[in-house]
């Protein structure tokens, strides 16, 4: 495998990064109460998302497994956090790091109804999403506010609506793009 990097180029080192990323750093599920027989685990999915027009003109999205990842390449992320213990977990939270060399598109970002904050710094500080920052100020001397672009997330954190009992799953997604 290495020898393939080598002899093809930044390109595919890129890739490697990015999938040993995408492999390589799980998740996080953590309870911040409980007896002990709750259990929270999370698995990660990724499938790479393919944009083609159809003869008529309109785009189609599919998805694939993730196969030539270059730039420009979306990567859909799909988290499963499931209770594999034998009582409700409560008080949860999911929280996935934004892979390196990647942008998040925070349009993708899936609340289904829950509390999602997220990290600009590497995890130091959370607020809530989407998170705004400071771009200056107005004609009056006000701060004007935007969102922050894509590029600068570096976690996002979901936080379960309720107790997830044994054996259920709840499920949460965002997508990037590979620079």
């Amino acid at each position: 495998m290495m020898s393939r990097v080598k002899s093809h180029g930044p390109r595919y080192a890129l890739a490697l990064v990015v999938l040993c990323s995408l492999f390589g750093g799980p998740a996080l599920a953590q309870e911040a109460s409980g007896n002990g027989a709750a259990t929270m685990q999370v698995e990660v999915s990724v499938l790479q998302e393919i944009i083609r027009t159809d003869e008529s003109g309109q785009a189609i999205v599919e998805t694939k497994p993730v196969g030539l990842v270059i730039p420009g390449t979306i990567l859909a992320y799909t988290l499963h956090a499931t209770n594999r213990g034998g009582s409700a977990v409560f008080d949860a939270r999911i929280e996935d790091p934004i892979p390196d060399g990647t942008t998040l598109l925070p349009g993708s970002v899936a609340a289904d109804g829950l509390i999602i904050t997220a990290s600009l710094d590497g995890g130091e500080s959370w607020q809530s999403f989407p998170v705004f920052v400071a771009a200056g100020e107005d004609a009056a001397g006000q701060t004007v506010y935007v969102q922050a672009p894509g590029d600068s997330y570096t976690h996002l954190r979901w936080f379960l609506d309720g107790p997830l009992p044994p054996g259920a799953t709840k499920e949460v997604s965002f997508k990037v793009q590979v620079r």
